[in-house]
């Protein structure tokens, strides 16, 4: 992910949900081993690299996203017959985070305002069928 400079405050929300669903694969492509495999099997390299396709996040976003990698293990799940499910964050662990708990209480309910957005998109990925 790459910092891009501040936009309007119409689609904010919409910006961090698409961190998310980009975070969780969703609309980025997997990654291309192909010439480290060329290379383990001692056969020429592929002439076409992908390369990863970059997705720009506000500065004003930042710290959010910051914080949101730092759960990136944090997650509940749900495991059943028909599979497992991501249902969330486990939110013991954001309050508990030190970015989150350094914060004063305003910064703290904007921050979990913004988490929540990345959250719902990565939600959207990772439980996409």
């Amino acid at each position: 992910m790459v910092r891009g400079s501040a936009g309007s405050r119409q689609g904010r929300r919409k910006k961090l949900s698409d961190a998310g669903r980009w975070w969780a694969g969703a609309g980025r492509q997997v990654e291309d081993a192909r010439a480290e495999d060329a290379k383990a099997l001692g056969i020429a390299p592929p002439e076409d690299p992908q390369e990863p396709e970059p997705f720009a996040v506000w500065s004003e976003h930042w710290p959010a996203l910051e914080l949101f990698l730092g759960l990136r293990t944090q997650w509940r799940i749900v495991a059943g017959m028909a599979g497992a499910r991501y249902q969330g964050l486990d939110y013991s662990a954001v309050y508990g985070h030190p970015r989150y708990a350094r914060l004063e209480p305003g910064e703290q309910a904007e921050r979990l305002e913004q988490l929540q957005q990345i959250e719902i998109g990565a939600l959207e990925g990772l439980n996409a069928e």
